[in-house]
């Protein structure tokens, strides 16, 4: 898909879920991702239109931080720049996706990051800022 597509299909759920949550006070989170390019500008670019289209949470897969795999550094210096680069009262995830490779989020990943917010893990551990802890 495209990144007008993604971003059209993230704006229709959302308004969906609007819809649903105040007529039938049904509350639920809605979770958005689609970074799917190579280099962080364009990521920031993509994670940029699909919040201001709308979500509750926006999550990073892992492994597009450092596509080419080249190590914590690239990672690490990539995540502060989304960081930097986003709103920084939107709530943000990660995804440790398996493909094309499973970069595993680890203490110096999040020790090193500065973080702004609180970052919940997919597997439902919430790393705080400040605590450095899951």
């Amino acid at each position: 898909m495209t990144l007008e597509e993604r971003v059209r299909l993230n704006r229709v759920v959302w308004r969906k879920a609007l819809q649903i949550r105040e007529k039938y006070g049904k509350p639920f989170t809605i979770i958005s991702s689609g970074h799917i390019s190579d280099t962080i500008e364009d990521q920031i670019r993509e994670l940029r239109a699909v919040a201001e289209s709308g979500t509750d949470v926006l999550v990073f897969i892992t492994n597009r931080l450092d596509p080419q795999n080249q190590g914590d550094d690239v990672w690490i210096s990539n995540a502060e720049r989304l960081l930097d680069a986003l709103p920084a009262e939107l709530p943000l995830g990660l995804y440790e996706s398996p493909y094309p490779y499973k970069k595993a989020c680890n203490r110096p990943d999040f020790d090193l990051v500065p973080l702004y917010r609180e970052i919940p893990l997919y597997e439902g551990h919430l790393l705080q800022r400040g605590s450095h802890q899951a």
